[in-house]
């Protein structure tokens, strides 16, 4: 057995898939295998990928009929058999010591946690356009039984991610853990959540190396079927439950969520107002805006200072929220 199973699903990227796999086969850590699951590629992916299987035995080829990028890493995480998986998507990269920085922390944690999370950077083209590491910029362990370490772990921006990661494959046989073959926006960011209800420690690491390739057309991150402001909520349902559950419910749990509704609502009417009138929009937010979900949303100070500039105002109860929303957007159109 392995120490980490490395999955990779592979759609018609064959432009840039080879340097994502000698990116892996690379690794100063040796001790994993590498599992390519081509989601019925129509270009020369699947070859590509028969070809490295035939030369390193650590490769393998699973080939099947295009299904989405979900069911290609449910299928990867069957047939892996290390103690750890890592999700690197085909398109992006990873630094020669990857594998063996996230590994280090597993042993040096003294636990065997059940997640480890990192850092990415974003490029576009050939250059760095963003990074997103660990806020507090040191090694973090999280005990999920302290209200304080699962906030602050919800804070990092790359939870919403599969890939930076080390998952724990016995907890996520345990609690019968797989990604929502259904969705097909978002659905790292709900496999997320859905652990975290599960899991109850992981550790976080002051590092950075995966490399995140932004705008690649033929990317399986990229071929989204849609916004969908319905997704967004479930989350926050998910997000909402997962503390409550354990108990936590204090003023600042009370921000990030009220916080995070406010931006899945706003985001959702920007997104909308693209391409539609503003009469039309006036109506989407109105409609929106009498969900249940909506009732919950209290904007507080935090919220006013870190909204975006097309959004800075003070929101004065539910009734002129969708006119303020209004009238900022026809100020943004204009």
């Amino acid at each position: 057995m392995n120490i980490i199973s490395v999955i990779v699903p592979v759609y018609n990227t064959e432009r840039v898939l080879e340097k994502c796999v000698d990116s892996i086969l690379g690794q100063s850590f040796l001790d994993f295998e590498l599992i390519l699951v081509d989601d019925g590629s129509t270009d020369g992916s699947p070859a590509i990928c028969d070809r490295y299987a035939e030369v390193d035995n650590r490769v393998k080829v699973i080939h099947l009929t295009n299904g989405g990028v979900s069911r290609a890493r449910n299928v990867g995480m069957d047939a892996a058999t290390g103690e750890y998986i890592s999700f690197v998507d085909s398109d992006d990269w990873i630094d020669v010591r990857y594998l063996e920085k996230l590994y280090e922390c597993v042993e040096k944690s003294g636990i065997r946690p059940d997640l480890v999370t990192s850092g990415i950077y974003r490029w576009k083209g050939d250059s760095i356009i963003e990074s997103s590491g660990i806020p507090d910029r040191k090694n973090r362990i999280y005990s999920f039984n302290i209200e304080q370490d699962l906030l602050a772990q919800i804070e990092e921006s790359v939870i919403t991610l599969v890939t930076s990661k080390l998952y724990r494959r016995e907890s996520l046989i345990r609690n019968g853990m797989r990604l929502d073959e259904k969705m097909h926006y978002a659905e790292d960011r709900d496999f997320n959540v859905r652990l975290l209800n599960v899991i109850n420690n992981s550790v976080s690491v002051n590092y950075i190396g995966y490399n995140y390739r932004v705008g690649q057309e033929s990317s399986l991150s990229t071929c989204k079927m849609g916004y969908s402001i319905e997704v967004d909520i479930d989350y926050w349902n998910k997000l909402s439950a997962l503390f409550e559950n354990r108990g936590f419910e204090s003023a600042p749990v009370g921000s990030m969520l009220n916080r995070r509704l406010f931006f899945f609502f706003s985001d959702a009417f920007v997104s909308y107002a693209v391409g539609h009138s503003l009469t039309d929009t006036y109506r989407y937010i109105r409609n929106v805006m009498a969900r249940l979900e909506a009732k919950k949303l209290s904007v507080c100070n935090d919220v006013v200072i870190e909204a975006p500039a097309y959004m800075r105002y003070v929101v004065c109860g539910r009734k002129s929220f969708a006119a303020s929303v209004l009238y900022k957007l026809l100020a943004w159109k204009s």
